[in-house]
């Protein structure tokens, strides 16, 4: 029986492997914390503590009638014991249960570590998957990295070559900008070449004669009606101072001789006519309207008629026609007329006895500037006319009456026949007149196209008497 038992409970060591058990057990007595359960740390080996456990070990005896399992527990340590029983303390007398307790254990160890197992693989597995997606992740980036970086270096390339493109066609642009203002300008200057040349190669008339005759038939009126207007609103304003030696002479350079005669004959009359006022306003403005038309420039009018003349007598109609058009309308003849006619208009006025020497009638000045301006487009109107020279014409004092180109002012009232008329003495135009010069062949031809009104001098002699 002993020597059974002895056979199956493990013996004390020897001293010297106590001591080198010893050491090894304080060595790793560390480790074991970890793994001892909280009930194993009590059984530490001290003195105090492995007292009841030996007392407890030597009062124990494995019961007499299991023969399978015997303890020796009287030299063994409570850190032995634990590791001998994995984390379960060996009771003595447990037998079989404590086996199959330790089994149990076991077996509960083995499947927590099959399970373990299992887990760690599957863990390992999902590893390996999450690594095997995070290459293909990697390796697809990497080949869509170079796909893009490959994209944008061509898209650098198709960016630099568009530079490229764009800076060419900007210099491009800007040198067609500088032949197109080059070619703009050509065109400019021989558009103005080609206008300048139309004024003399166009032979087309911008007006008819009959719309000139026209706006003549307008002034006259208008230099009709302005003229009776004033000459009544003299009445009432007679008695001024006899005008100099030089204002009758001034006047009768636009007038005649005869006219300021007879103003000066009316102004000793107590009664006042208007009649002889009025003609003689009429005549003053008809003679400074027809001067005005006439006249090529205010500074050296006699230049340009003779030079006209011979340009008129050598050249065709329609560039002669061309050359006094454009010259008449730049001469500038037509400025300041307005203050032109008062003033010739006001020495009239005061040699029919006008007491106001230093104005006009009220509203007077008014009419002359819309005379003025009936002028000046006249003017205008008449250089449009190139295929034949169109000129405004009168008569003086001084003239004989002729009935081809001339008409009496009081040829309704008198009722006596033209020709009886012939050879009488003019006092002065009423009206303007019209008349056409053409060049054909070499001669100029002259056309009465608006004959101008007269006043005789028998009639003048009646009007006195």
């Amino acid at each position: 029986m002993e020597s059974h038992l002895s056979s199956t409970i493990p013996r004390d060591p020897i001293p010297e492997e106590r001591g080198e058990r010893r050491r090894d057990e304080e060595d790793t007595e560390g480790d074991e914390d970890d793994a001892v359960p909280p009930w194993g740390k009590a059984l530490r080996s001290t003195p105090e503590d492995v007292m009841p456990v030996k007392q407890t070990a030597s009062t124990l005896q494995p019961p007499t009638n299991r023969r399978s399992r015997s303890f020796q527990l009287k030299n063994w340590k409570p850190t032995q014991l634990l590791k001998k029983a994995m984390g379960k303390v060996p009771m003595p007398g447990d037998g079989d249960a404590w086996m199959q307790e330790k089994d149990q254990a076991l077996k509960q160890l083995k499947r927590e570590n099959e399970k373990t197992k299992r887990d760690l693989a599957d863990h390992v597995a999902a590893s390996q998957r999450v690594q095997t997606d995070f290459d293909t992740y990697r390796a697809r980036t990497q080949e869509e990295l170079l796909i893009v970086k490959e994209e944008l270096r061509r898209a650098e390339a198709q960016y630099n070559h568009a530079q490229q493109v764009l800076l060419a066609a900007k210099e491009e642009l800007q040198r067609a900008k500088a032949q197109h203002e080059r070619t703009r300008n050509s065109l400019k200057e021989r558009a103005m070449e080609l206008h300048s040349a139309n004024l003399f190669l166009n032979q087309a008339d911008s007006l008819s004669v009959a719309d000139i005759i026209a706006m003549v038939n307008t002034l006259n009126a208008e230099i009709l009606q302005g003229a009776a207007v004033v000459a009544d609103s003299l009445e009432h304003a007679r008695g001024g101072p006899i005008p100099t030696a030089e204002a009758v002479a001034a006047t009768q350079m636009l007038i005649g001789e005869d006219l300021v005669q007879a103003l000066l004959a009316e102004r000793a009359q107590e009664d006042f006519d208007p009649t002889t006022l009025q003609l003689a306003l009429q005549v003053c403005l008809v003679y400074c309207c027809n001067s005005t038309i006439e006249t090529w420039s205010v500074t050296g009018d006699l230049a340009f008629k003779e030079l006209y003349a011979k340009i008129h007598r050598e050249e065709k109609q329609a560039t002669a026609g061309r050359w006094r058009s454009i010259t008449q309308r730049h001469s500038g003849v037509t400025e300041n007329l307005a203050h032109w006619l008062a003033q010739c208009t006001h020495g009239v006025l005061l040699l029919a006895g006008w007491s106001n020497s230093n104005t006009l009638p009220s509203g007077f000045e008014n009419r002359l500037v819309f005379i003025g301006s009936m002028v000046q487009s006249l003017r205008i109107a008449m250089t449009d006319i190139t295929s034949m020279d169109i000129k405004t014409c009168i008569y003086q004092s001084g003239s004989s009456f002729d009935p081809m180109n001339m008409e009496d002012t009081y040829a309704e009232e008198r009722g006596t026949n033209e020709k009886a008329k012939i050879g009488e003495g003019v006092a002065g135009s009423t009206e303007l007149g019209l008349c056409s010069l053409k060049n054909v062949d070499g001669n100029i031809q002259m056309g009465m196209l608006l004959k101008p009104k007269v006043i005789l001098l028998a009639v003048l002699k009646y009007e006195e008497n």
